[in-house]
């Protein structure tokens, strides 16, 4: 049933392109870099460059590429007895990519993935992440989105189903309106479009003009009528022969608040280098749904979990105080220096000083107030490439962070060799040491690992990675998991 569904839903959008035809070549996105999972607004875009204007591309009929990987998941907990099976799961992920270029260039893109739990079922779930066409007029400078696509990066998540208009007048400037339903990635069945919130953006996008690049951008996020996020901010930077300053901020107007403001510097010399920077960032991002992480909500008897319940029960201005209340913020330094020693030795040291709130977690895991907290992070990282003319590539990370509350050290080495046939090699040893600074406790793990990679002529790869991780408390209470996981993928 799951795979009918997902085939109707490719074939409606192979369908609609046969009937229509294809073009002119246009770029992939909308944006010139769009966010991956997990980025958070102010950031997309802060590299972009001006893609040139493609030329004319010959006629050419329907393709269709894509990859197909297939990888399987166990986890292990060997000790203290009994042993028992954690993770047990196959999963599969299909990515398409469907062009027609006779006429009105019109591009299908697909992507989706199915596990199924061997341990329980009811764990087994699908997900669609992207199916959408991109259409553009012949010799125009519009283009069309429409169908489940990546956001745009002005919002606090990373997919939507609706629609992105985008005109181009020139190589130097686009404008970028966009709408629709964002998509929970926290619901198993991703094939439904959920219409309790909706929302719109629009962003001028500016490419390398007077060695500048970035966007401005407004966004409102809404649930049924009561606005969630309200937010403008721009981002981008400025390049000038060694020299970059990357500039990002996000506010946000319901708050009269940013939400992120951050400025970087960077400076290239010989065979150095150097950055500095500066950042202001909520963790999340200021947004009324953050009320319902409150402790009164959550941890109540009957915990309210839907916004609309609880917008029925608190005025607006009572939500905003408990979504700042459960609201995190954090304010990092950090300078650091990366060298080129020689073409077989590199090395990076960087230095961060961070201060500000974190939430305070109960028992049972929910948040329970804030306090201050401030760390400092120093990390080294050399690499050595083939200095022995054997292929390999030798990488040590030393990871040192004391904080107000804890100190942890970790120390990671990495030794890979690759072989003419095709075959890479991986030895991993990991090393933490985490002391908790109010009960004295330590924790200590170890975790050797294996990688294995290899490439078939034909494009192929196949990969098999495990790891045994052995952890101690400073209660003497030991656990010993073992971790495998194993995967195909064939591209066509």
């Amino acid at each position: 049933m799951v795979m009918t569904r997902l085939l109707v839903g490719i074939g409606f959008f192979l369908i609609m392109g046969c009937a229509t035809g294809t073009g002119r070549q246009t770029a992939d996105t909308a944006s010139p870099r769009a966010p991956s999972a997990g980025a958070v607004p102010g950031t997309a875009g802060a590299r972009a460059t001006a893609p040139a204007m493609a030329p004319k591309p010959a006629r050419r009929g329907p393709e269709l590429t894509g990859t197909l990987t297939t990888e399987y998941l166990y986890d292990r907990l060997l000790s203290p007895a009994p042993s028992e099976t954690t993770v047990n799961q196959l999963s599969e992920y299909l990515t398409v990519r469907w062009r027609n270029s006779t006429g009105p260039d019109l591009k299908v893109y697909f992507a989706g993935s199915y596990a199924h739990d061997f341990s329980d079922r009811r764990n087994s779930r699908y997900r669609i992440y992207k199916l959408f066409g991109e259409w553009t007029a012949p010799g125009s400078s519009l283009a069309l989105r429409a169908g489940r696509q990546p956001a745009s990066g002005n919002t606090v998540f990373t997919r939507f189903d609706g629609l992105t208009f985008t005109y181009r007048p020139s190589p130097l400037v686009s404008l970028n309106v966009g709408g629709g339903f964002p998509v929970d990635h926290a619901v198993s069945d991703h094939l439904g479009i959920q219409t309790d919130r909706w929302f719109y953006d629009a962003y001028l996008m500016l490419y390398d003009w007077q060695h500048v690049s970035g966007r401005l951008y407004y966004t409102q996020e809404l649930d049924a009528n009561f606005s969630m996020r309200q937010a403008v901010g721009l981002n981008g930077y400025w390049l000038w022969k060694s020299v970059t300053v990357t500039a990002a901020g996000d506010y946000d107007l319901d708050f009269a608040r940013p939400s992120l403001l951050l400025l970087r510097g960077d400076y290239a010399q010989g065979p150095a280098r150097w950055s500095l920077g500066a950042e202001f960032r909520n963790n999340p991002f200021l947004d009324y749904a953050t009320a319902l992480l409150d402790p009164g909500f959550c941890g109540a008897a009957a915990p309210v979990t839907a916004f609309d319940d609880l917008s029925r029960q608190l005025s607006r201005g009572a939500i905003q105080s408990c979504a700042l209340k459960n609201t995190a913020d954090a304010l990092q330094l950090d300078g650091g220096v990366a060298v080129d020693f020689s073409t077989v030795w590199r090395g990076d040291l960087r230095y961060a000083h961070i201060e500000g709130r974190v939430a305070d977690l109960s028992p049972a895991g929910a948040p329970a107030g804030q306090r201050d907290r401030r760390s400092d992070r120093i990390s080294l990282f050399l690499s050595e490439r083939n200095g022995l003319g054997a292929s390999e590539i030798w990488s040590l990370l030393v990871l040192y962070e004391p904080a107000t509350d804890s100190r942890m050290l970790s120390v990671t080495s990495t030794l890979s060799k690759y072989w003419q046939s095709g075959l890479e090699t991986s030895l991993r040893l990991r090393g933490d040491r985490i002391t908790y600074e109010a009960s004295g406790s330590r924790i200590t793990r170890i975790i050797p690992g294996l990688l294995l990679l290899y490439a078939f002529p034909s494009g192929t790869s196949a990969n098999l990675e495990a790891e045994y991780a052995l952890e101690q408390d400073s209660a003497a209470f030991h656990t010993n998991t073992l971790r495998i996981r194993a995967g195909l993928t064939i591209p066509f």
